[in-house]
């Protein structure tokens, strides 16, 4: 006798895009906090406590996004993306979780393919950021990290930039401008304390 899948459906409404991912699976993009919600609770996941919800709202592929990985027959969860646009040409998955946060299995890596086509049919090129457990191959096709076959070949990954936190001088000008402004604020405080003390009666007024 086989367990029973503990697992309920999200419901399709605040969803878009569907993407057919062969096998039975579809993909869709969460267009909402409500469906961010529903996607949370489904996949017993932290995706509605509220700090995904700047990912939603956009009807254009040109922005972060969460996609949910779900099965044609009973609309049911398998995994759910994030989706980081880097600039007008590039995006990556920096997020792919199944179930209660567990590692995507090998079919729904496998499914990645099908939302790369449909990001390079946007203009985008998806790829997937080292911290995913899903790769992408040469030929196109999208395999779990530890079931990629010996005689496939990975995608050159990409990385996004990392942030410049002074991007216009570097530590050593910041020291610089900032001890030269404390030397002109003890100079100009030590002025008027000499100016002061050499007026009549200490500088009081007569």
């Amino acid at each position: 006798m086989s367990r029973r899948d503990p697992r309920t459906a999200a419901g399709e409404r605040g969803t878009a895009d569907r993407v057919e991912a062969g096998d039975g699976r579809y993909f869709v993009r969460l267009v909402t906090r409500q469906a961010l919600d529903r996607e949370g609770a489904a996949m017993r996941s932290c995706l509605g406590d509220g700090s995904y919800d700047g990912e939603v709202g956009s009807e254009s592929l040109g922005d972060d996004a969460i996609w949910s990985l779900r099965r044609a027959t009973d609309g049911v969860s398998i995994a759910t993306l994030q989706v980081a646009v880097w600039d007008a040409k590039r995006a990556a998955v920096t997020e792919a979780r199944g179930y209660r946060n567990r590692p995507t299995g090998r079919g729904a890596s496998q499914a990645c393919r099908h939302l790369v086509d449909t990001y390079a049919a946007a203009g985008l090129k998806l790829r997937f950021s080292s911290s995913v457990d899903v790769i992408l191959a040469r030929d196109g096709r999208t395999y779990r990290t530890d079931r990629v076959p010996e005689h496939v070949l990975p995608e050159a990954g990409e990385e996004p930039p990392p942030p410049q936190l002074v991007p216009a001088m570097d530590l050593a000008a910041v020291l610089t401008h900032l001890f030269t402004d404390i030397g002109a604020t003890a100079r100009t405080m030590f002025a008027t304390i000499a100016q002061a003390h050499s007026a009549p009666d200490g500088g009081r007024a007569a």
